[in-house]
């Protein structure tokens, strides 16, 4: 028959036996003495019951109660118990320290309850300890530990029968045992190894995020285990020092768990805290009995006392110079209802869920192993370290690696991010990105950290998690198109004209000996010879080197280059060479997701030139700047105009549709320069089988700060026009809003636009921008 335990003492124990049932029987009690934490009277007829009986009954539930405090709630301060220093009315040489009512909990999970203000004179004190040599060597300033503890005393004589001829004193007895309490003023702390572990491993824990997809071998379990085992000895430290509470090796900044598996992960952790650390932290065996060993400290912190005896202390007057109360060390003790409310605020209640929701960044892939991060924080931010470090990159849930992270030159809060060369860490077209930030390592240039801005800041970023903070973007499947070359027309004396090309690719490449190029509207084609053009080599580059970013097209001497004359240049990409003989530039375009002007999609890329023969005696004339930053403004991404926020709220005790504009007319957001001074707008709800969009009125009802605005929609409103449909546009029209400018001075939106060479997403080229929003609906009956 197998054996099973009948209670839950030590295992292996030598003070066990197994009785005829097969079954594991301790035999001796955890106490040491005649009374026994562990054992409560079994009353039965007959029984005669003695004084070690009641006795026994009251320990049983008093130490009870006592394990239940200090192994399953803690120690420290509940409330009250503050400590002050101050001049007595009475003297100018005294220091008074004062202790106030409260009640603690000592290390054992015996309650201390002070009913009543408790005073002690500082320098009488310090003076007795000087005449019993126990003060440390003088001068300077001295500090003292003032700690509470838990006492009980003797009380309520009564009297007792006696032997004959006794006296007054021995038929007395006390009938009644008054909890009770110490408070003492000592040089040295109580040593509290218990509040500074679970301190620690609560640091521990907040240092952790959890990541949506994390690989099994990014995972820092490992790591969390060893610094929570690291906790058995906590360092002895001095609670009121500077820093206190900090123990020494604080953990690493950045420690992954992945979400998805982290209840299992936890779960493992708390198991080594629990059965491994626990038992060794405040002397763990002794509080199973505490009355086995009266040098265990029991004793609370309630302040730490920095003071300044005179110069020359004379015990028989003493003198304090200056004292003063700290409780920076003392642990505290919350109740449970507080605690309650803390944890329903963390997991997102009323406080948090009044902060507005921003969006944090824009991605914009570039190339498939180049990411554009615009950020749209209003300070400039840096990183403390390393910004590959505060990053995670994922495309379609694969974490990729992380080559470099460079700020773009001229404007703030503006990334470039480039992942590994390798075709695992590319981002293909319609690949969901997300991308992690570690906001501990994020500060605004000013050397605010940026979580405590956002703490203390009326607004969030959507996406975050503590501190961790997710921006998703999708990978668009084409990607911004490029120019493969640049042609200018090149004449030298009285020579032929002929045609200059400038490849934008990543490596030099190499052209076929004749070039078909179609010239005119629709007219015949022309075979031009193509050589390269040696760039900073005075010598011409020799035969097998033809391998060059610039290339030269001359056309046969029977029909040269007609000024004005438009060209249609082919490139067939299976013949382009790039970079090395067997790779061609259809195999570039393929392998990095490439889009380029003039290309059909299948082989050919095709480039538009005319010819622009320079004038005899001048230089060759190139465009405007004017006509430059149009074209470029033409090409550039579009930028967002606004971005607007919906949220239920009130506005005049009417319910309704709370609307933030916040508008963005920076060209280089960084630069924060320009203004819309008061934004004319109106806007529509898509109403299902209406034909055209249905007018609402929606008010424009106050400011945030620049470039942002309040609006607010009404129930009434919205249900009487719209019958609540949440699907709004805003339509901005860009002649009747005014921006102010640091540049222009006042001007339309319409003249800043073509003015500044800008392209706001939404605009239709004319005098319009649109900006959709999805408005929340009421919930439940209207």
């Amino acid at each position: 028959m197998p054996l099973t335990l009948k209670d839950t003492g030590t295992l292996g124990s030598k003070a066990q036996a197994v009785n005829g049932n097969g079954t594991l029987q301790r035999c001796v009690s955890l106490a040491n003495g005649a009374l026994s934490p562990d054992q409560r009277v079994n009353y039965e007829f007959g029984l005669v019951l003695g004084v070690d009986d009641f006795r026994q009954e009251q320990l049983y539930h008093l130490e009870k109660h006592y394990q239940h405090n200090r192994s399953l709630h803690g120690y420290g301060t509940v409330f009250g118990l503050g400590v002050t220093a101050d001049r007595p009315a009475d003297s100018s040489d005294e220091m008074l320290i004062t202790v106030q009512p409260g009640m603690g909990i000592d290390q054992f999970g015996r309650p201390i309850v002070i009913p009543d203000e408790q005073c002690a004179r500082l320098g009488a004190w310090y003076a007795r300890q000087v005449q019993d040599g126990k003060a440390p060597p003088g001068g300077g300033t001295l500090r003292a530990y003032v700690v509470a503890g838990y006492d009980e005393c003797l009380d309520a004589l009564v009297p007792i029968p006696g032997q004959p001829c006794s006296s007054s004193d021995t038929t007395q007895a006390p009938s009644r045992i008054r909890d009770a309490f110490t408070l003492e003023l000592r040089w040295e702390a109580p040593r509290m190894a218990a509040w500074d572990a679970v301190r620690a491993f609560a640091d521990l824990l907040g240092a952790v995020r959890f990541v949506p997809g994390l690989l099994p071998e990014h995972s820092s379990e490992a790591e969390i285990t060893d610094l929570v085992r690291d906790l058995v000895t906590p360092p002895t430290i001095d609670p009121c020092a500077q820093g206190a509470g900090v123990l020494p090796g604080s953990p690493p900044t950045v420690l992954r768990l992945p979400l998805e598996t982290a209840r299992e992960a936890l779960d493992r952790i708390f198991a080594v805290w629990t059965t491994e650390v626990r038992p060794h932290i405040q002397h763990q065996a002794s509080l199973l009995n505490p009355g086995s060993d009266t040098e265990v400290e029991a004793g609370i912190l309630l302040a730490c006392i920095d003071f300044t005896p005179a110069l020359a202390f004379d015990p028989s007057a003493p003198k304090i110079d200056a004292a003063t109360a700290t409780d920076g060390g003392r642990p505290v003790l919350l109740h449970t209802q507080l605690i309650q409310e803390l944890l329903l605020l963390a997991a997102g209640g009323e406080a948090a869920a009044a902060k507005e929701l921003h969006e944090f960044a824009t991605l914009q892939a570039l190339g498939s192993h180049e990411l554009r991060v615009w950020i749209h924080h209003p300070a400039p931010l840096a990183f403390t370290g390393n910004p590959a470090a505060a990053l995670d990159l994922s495309a379609d849930g694969v974490l990729l690696k992380i080559a470099g992270v460079q700020p773009v030159p001229g404007a703030d809060n503006l990334f470039a991010i480039t992942t590994d060369a390798a075709p695992a860490h590319e981002m293909a077209p319609g690949a969901r990105l997300a991308l992690a930030v570690d906001l501990t390592q994020v500060q605004e240039n000013g050397g605010a950290a940026l979580l405590d801005v956002l703490d203390a800041a009326d607004y969030d970023y959507l996406g975050r998690d503590g501190t961790t903070l997710t921006v998703l973007g999708l990978v668009e499947r084409i990607l911004p198109s490029r120019d493969l070359a640049t042609v200018t027309t090149v004449q030298s004396g009285d020579g032929p004209a002929t045609l200059r090309l400038w490849f934008h690719t990543d490596q030099p490449v190499q052209l076929p000996k004749t070039i078909d190029i179609l010239r005119g509207q629709g007219g015949a084609t022309s075979p031009f010879a193509a050589n390269p053009v040696p760039v900073l080599s005075p010598a011409p580059p020799p035969a097998t080197a033809r391998f060059a970013f610039q290339w030269q097209l001359t056309p046969p001497a029977t029909a040269p280059l007609r000024n004005g004359e438009p060209l249609i240049i082919p490139f067939d990409t299976a013949v382009v060479k790039v970079g090395a003989a067997k790779t061609s530039l259809a195999d570039v375009v393929e392998d990095g997701h490439l889009s380029f002007l003039g290309y059909d999609g299948r082989q050919t890329i095709r480039v538009y030139a005319t010819v622009a023969m320079p004038q005899a005696g001048q230089p060759p004339t190139g465009p405007s700047i004017e006509e430059i930053l149009r074209e470029v403004a033409v090409r550039v991404p579009a930028l967002p105009f606004v971005t607007i926020t919906a949220t239920r709220g009130f506005f005049n005790d009417r319910s309704g549709v709370r609307f933030e504009l916040w508008f963005h007319l920076d060209r280089v957001p960084p630069r924060d320069e320009n203004r819309i001074e008061k934004p004319q707008f109106v806007v529509f709800a898509e109403v299902e089988f209406a034909g055209t969009p249905v007018g609402l009125s929606v008010d424009l009802v106050g400011q945030r700060q620049h470039n942002v605005f309040l609006a607010f929609l009404t129930d009434e409103e919205w249900r009487a026009q719209a019958e609540l449909s949440p699907y709004l546009r805003f339509v901005f029209p860009t002649p009747d809003n005014t921006i102010l400018t640091s540049d222009m001075g006042d001007v339309s939106l319409a003249d800043f636009i073509a003015k500044a060479a800008v392209k706001f997403e939404g605009h239709n080229g004319e005098d319009l921008i649109v900006a959709y929003v999805r408005a929340p609906e009421p919930q439940g009956d209207f």
